[in-house]
């Protein structure tokens, strides 16, 4: 479905109801997610037969992974583990999905020592792990303990296992496309990569499962010309201002980095401005 009709268009939203910024699932709840997901598909299809694993890092990519589970009518309870770095573990939402215990035991403060550094970047707590290649391995000893004591692949029923390795998108954000950081992560996240594969290939056999690994965006390199690189989001926002509402400039309710670099308009002043957002596109 399209986000118009599914109902999660920017990492974060404004919420009009209440005049206000908001992520698109707060309290992990998938409430605001208005279309049926592939887990929640496969969840009815197998009447909650099938393990289903979501596993991510925000709740904006592991709640759609992990389905609505069983806040949906007629679905089972499905695996949901996002990692909270502020907890230092893996966390879930109670009523609608499940979290093994052994999961919720591991935390990542196993790995790290007060002063360590990575590639000489200090390690100051589990949020600032989420940056480092040791963060992937972390991520992937949850995920193959699921995939080991969750029975997948021990049926006739196939399983669906989900997960979001965000850790380059973090590295890329931080240090950039060709940073020794970036490549470092890589060789990381292949090798992880490798013991998932090795994990199913234990649990369901040889020629058993199908492997999809898929990027949600890339980014470019440096610019070759930095002052014709972009448009800023405040010259965009002025310009609408300036044509549409140039006296209270109160046309636009939410806009910038906090939205993902999006902007909300109020419709009801812009209709009474005499103009509609075909006036604005």
């Amino acid at each position: 479905a399209e986000p118009r009709v599914h109902g999660v268009v920017a990492n974060t939203m404004y919420d009009r109801r209440f005049a206000r910024p908001s992520g698109p699932f707060p309290d992990l709840s998938p409430a605001s997610l208005y279309a049926l997901t592939i887990a929640d598909l496969w969840n009815l299809n197998t009447q909650g037969d099938a393990v289903i694993i979501g596993q991510g890092t925000t709740a904006r990519a592991t709640i759609p992974m992990a389905g609505h589970g069983g806040c949906l009518v007629s679905a089972q309870s499905t695996i949901m583990a996002m990692f909270d770095g502020a907890f230092g573990g893996w966390v879930t939402n109670d009523e609608c999905y499940r979290l093994p215990s052994y999961v919720a035991n591991d935390k990542v403060a196993r790995l790290w020592q007060a002063g360590e550094t990575w590639l000489g970047h200090e390690i100051h707590d589990s949020s600032t792990l989420l940056r480092t290649g040791r963060f992937i391995t972390y991520q992937v000893d949850a995920l193959v303990s699921m995939i080991e004591q969750e029975q997948v692949g021990k049926d006739e029923v196939p399983d669906l296992i989900l997960a979001n390795f965000k850790t380059l998108d973090y590295i890329g954000h931080r240090w950039g496309p060709d940073s020794d950081e970036l490549a470092e992560a890589l060789r990381d996240l292949d090798r992880e990569l490798g013991r998932v594969i090795g994990a199913l290939e234990s649990a369901a056999g040889d020629n058993s499962f199908v492997t999809i690994i898929v990027s949600d965006h890339g980014t470019p390199g440096e610019p070759e010309e930095p002052e014709h690189a972009r448009y800023y989001i405040t010259d965009i926002i002025e310009a609408i201002h300036d044509r549409f509402d140039p006296t209270e400039r109160r046309v636009i309710l939410f806009y910038g980095d906090p939205a993902d670099n999006q902007f909300f308009v109020d419709r009801s002043r812009l209709e009474n401005l005499g103009f509609n957002l075909e006036s604005v596109a």
